[in-house]
């Protein structure tokens, strides 16, 4: 009885060429999918670090408004100025601007009132900043 040889047969050296060009071709392969995948994880990280700043960045300036929206709400409004018309007391109301344009130019409630022609206007078109005042 003969051994049967279960060995592959040595491959011959083009085969071994052949092989080593394929195993050379996919390391470069490789290598470079390697080299894309640094490039990516390095852009990622990159990312990552400037969404940390931004979002540092945002809740700074988002602090920063709230505090200037609490310094800048008024504690209490302001009271209107009182004054006299054709014989009857008004006023501003509270509500009403303390600054208010008119005819070009942006008058306080006091200058308006010292201004005969321009109360005229404003109180006879019924507007809204002023109310009667009871005696």
């Amino acid at each position: 009885m003969s051994k049967e040889n279960t060995q592959d047969q040595p491959a011959n050296e083009d085969d071994l060429k052949k092989r080593e060009e394929a195993l050379a071709a996919s390391e470069a392969k490789l290598k470079a999918d390697q080299d894309i995948l640094k490039k990516d994880q390095d852009q990622l990280k990159d990312d990552q670090e400037k969404l940390v700043t931004d979002r540092n960045d945002l809740d700074k300036r988002e602090k920063a408004l709230a505090k200037s929206q609490k310094e800048t709400k008024p504690a209490k409004e302001l009271p209107g100025v009182e004054f006299e018309f054709q014989g009857l007391k008004k006023k501003f109301t509270d509500a009403a601007p303390k600054k208010i344009r008119y005819d070009g130019k942006v008058w306080s409630q006091d200058e308006l009132i010292e201004d005969e022609d321009a109360l005229m206007d404003l109180v006879s078109s019924n507007s809204h900043y002023f109310e009667n005042v009871n005696s």
